[in-house]
């Protein structure tokens, strides 16, 4: 719409939605002049800098269509000295927003380093970034958690792929603690915690509930079934040590929560109502959050290859809609899995609404206690129990 009524504007999208196969992304969007891949900021700037002569054969990371040929510039190196890049906190960067809407509560999105020593495959965040983790430097940190502070900013979501991977992250959480302790603020500190849980990831949770700046902990396993952890190339902790680790965080009163995704590759309908039922038998009754599986454009397994040899078949599902009434091209859609080679669409559905049955029953505490007693004093199993409320229904 803008192009429409302003035609020589220059429309540049980047971030990690745009494609790396990105000649069909432009073609279905001809109104994007250029395509940026990878980091932003030095991007960003070129951009800035030949916007006026649209020389873009002199930006480096983009793509464009050109006599209608595609052409895509040499990729820049990512940044190696973050201290580079200027803090936008400290810059005063959001003052003018600020003082213009002194009534609102905001949320900082806040980095401390880059990197993801990880490759799962239905992730983009291992690949694009090709493991190596960079860091900010610790004097910028504590700079930028004294802004925080004083600027009275209630939530902190910390943005780092793996946060308490490193040494540093327990000081970091320290400085956030002295902070509220002086000022109040923050209030919350919200992040993605590293991929397995480890002493470091205890010691910062356990710090952050005693001053009530904790949400819940995440101890993310995604499946339980070892045939698929390899296929989606996802290193992770054995069941024996989940449940030591569950053990750890109850008894010090910490809420903790795990996660499964469901139709990951090797998946089967028996695999996932299996590990649901495992997740319960570990001990987590409050909190269980099966999510779909989403292919993000970047993702290893959104690859020709993968989706040939997994077999994978997806629906572009509505999100965030407000409304029905809300125009096709104003709609924001996701890739969702709904059949691969060793799960049907019909499987599909069946495990959906197993994984929502559970949730609402479960988590909601509607079914937990008398599923507790059964299983501990008549031996009926999680899996019977809540499959046998499925096949009820569906009578």
């Amino acid at each position: 719409k803008l192009k429409q009524k302003k035609p020589d504007t220059l429309l540049f999208f980047g971030g990690p939605h745009v494609p790396d196969r990105v000649a069909p992304f432009l073609k279905q969007n001809p109104f994007v002049a250029l395509a940026c891949h990878g980091e932003g900021e030095q991007v960003f700037l070129s951009v800035l800098e030949h916007a006026e002569s649209r020389d873009f054969s002199r930006i480096p990371s983009v793509s464009y269509v050109k006599d209608g040929t595609l052409v895509s510039t040499p990729r820049v190196d990512r940044l190696k000295d973050l201290s580079s890049v200027p803090s936008p906190y400290l810059e005063g960067t959001f003052e003018p927003l600020i003082k213009a809407n002194p009534n609102e509560h905001w949320i900082a999105m806040w980095e401390t380093n880059r990197g993801c020593p990880f490759s799962c495959t239905f992730c983009d965040w291992g690949s694009a970034t090709m493991t190596k983790l960079r860091s900010f430097t610790s004097d910028r940190i504590a700079q930028e958690i004294e802004y925080f502070a004083r600027e009275r900013v209630p939530m902190v979501f910390i943005c780092d792929a793996n946060f308490g991977i490193l040494p540093r992250d327990e000081e970091i959480i320290d400085r956030f603690v002295e902070a509220k302790a002086l000022h109040g603020f923050p209030q919350q500190i919200r992040t993605n915690f590293a991929k397995n849980s480890n002493n470091r990831v205890f010691d910062i949770s356990r710090k952050l509930f005693e001053k009530s700046m904790l949400m819940g902990t995440t101890l993310s396993l995604q499946s339980t079934n070892p045939e698929v952890l390899r296929a989606v190339e996802r290193e992770n902790i054995a069941i024996v040590d989940y449940r030591a680790w569950l053990a750890r965080y109850r008894e010090a009163g910490i809420p903790a929560y795990t996660e499964l995704i469901l139709a990951l590759p090797r998946e089967t309908r028996a695999s996932f109502v299996e590990g649901v039922a495992r997740i319960l038998e570990s001990g987590i009754h409050d909190d269980l959050r099966v999510f779909e599986c989403c292919l993000l454009p970047n993702a290893p397994m959104n690859s020709p290859e993968s989706l040939h040899e997994h077999q994978l078949e997806t629906f572009a599902k509505d999100i965030y809609l407000e409304s029905p009434d809300v125009p096709d091209i104003d709609r924001e859609r996701v890739e969702v899995v709904v059949s691969t080679s060793t799960m049907s669409r019909e499987e599909w559905v069946t495990c959906r609404v197993y994984a929502e049955l559970v949730q609402a029953l479960h988590n909601g505490a509607l079914t937990r206690f008398l599923t507790i007693w059964l299983r501990d004093r008549r031996g009926v199993s999680y899996e019977r129990f809540y499959a046998g409320i499925q096949a009820w229904a569906l009578e």
